[in-house]
């Protein structure tokens, strides 16, 4: 990954309008499963919305657009200090991440279907999209689960430290500058690989 790249109107623009529909999916999704699993706090701070703009990190957008790997507003959970809540935190990060991911694989299952409903033109421009949005995805699942504050998975700290919101709060801003700094550099490991064990076809 190089900001060095260049990148086309034409893959500026889908990179854009497919990390949109990622995070769309991707905070609904988080926040209704926390919401499943009894914690409204996603809720109470408005991701349990298909709208884009109630999830979008304008970071994380730019990052996604000029890199593919992204992240969303930060999802914060309700701290933790019995084992029950402790499981609910762990859960949320794992199940959530999971699904995300098996997107992956359920979206190639779709693509034949894709390309015999549509012309060769509106068909290259879907599936091609369709491509975005899994790297994308992958990209946002890898960056959430860095246990950072920011990040789904930082919501651990809320299990180490349950008294301590607003200071994993006043972190949040760094830690994401931290990955900005990580993708701009290259520093992030390559997803390739992992990409392709994904994909079904």
């Amino acid at each position: 990954m190089n900001i060095l790249n260049e990148l086309t109107v034409h893959q500026f623009v889908t990179r854009l309008l497919m990390m949109l529909v990622v995070t769309a999916f991707y905070g609904a999704w988080i926040s209704l499963l926390a919401t499943w699993l009894d914690d409204k706090r996603p809720q109470r701070e408005g991701h349990l919305s298909l709208n884009p703009a109630a999830n979008i990190s304008y970071g994380g957008l730019a990052m996604a657009v000029l890199f593919s790997h992204g992240w969303i507003r930060p999802i914060r959970l309700s701290a933790a200090s019995k084992a029950s809540q402790m499981l609910r935190i762990l859960l949320i990060i794992l199940i959530g991440s999971a699904v995300a991911l098996i997107t992956i694989p359920i979206l190639d299952i779709l693509r034949p279907y894709i390309h015999q409903a549509l012309s060769r033109t509106s068909g290259y421009y879907v599936l091609y999209s369709v491509q975005v949005i899994q790297e994308q995805m992958l990209g946002l699942v890898l960056i959430s689960l860095v246990p950072l504050p920011g990040f789904l998975a930082g919501n651990l700290w809320r299990i180490i430290l349950p008294k301590s919101d607003s200071k994993l709060i006043k972190f949040e801003p760094l830690c994401l500058s931290l990955m900005i700094i990580i993708l701009i550099l290259g520093w992030f490991p390559d997803t390739s690989q992992l990409l392709k064990m994904l994909h079904l076809i």
